[in-house]
């Protein structure tokens, strides 16, 4: 995950050399945004197959399937909740270097404002 911007940052002329810190926690924040979007289209698909089982043939097994989904995606929601918290303090903030990039976390922050 971390690897793309391990490159950015040593490529000379790259954006992330040149901006302020706050690019970088952009940056960052922006790669963990982006390695949770296959977790959810997977959990779509699942609950995608789910419902067509269901309408198909519905049986007392799908609702076990249920129960794990929903524990994962609980599970999912925890772990991603505090993210939402520093983006939150980090868009708020009234110090220079958190300021210069509240466009780039506004964005980050309505994405996992909207996936909650």
């Amino acid at each position: 995950m971390w690897d793309p911007i391990r490159q950015r940052i040593q490529s000379k002329g790259s954006r992330l050399r040149s901006n302020d810190a706050s690019f970088l926690v952009y940056a960052l924040m922006d790669a963990i945004v982006d390695h949770c979007f296959p977790i959810l289209e997977h959990y779509g698909d699942l609950l995608e197959d789910l419902e067509d089982d269901v309408l198909a043939n519905p049986q007392r097994t799908i609702i076990t399937s249920i129960h794990k989904i929903k524990r994962d995606l609980l599970m999912m929601r925890r772990a991603a909740w505090p993210m939402r918290e520093v983006i939150s303090f980090y868009t708020e903030s009234r110090m220079n270097a958190w300021v210069t990039s509240r466009g780039y976390t506004c964005a980050i922050f309505t994405i996992i404002s909207f996936r909650s």
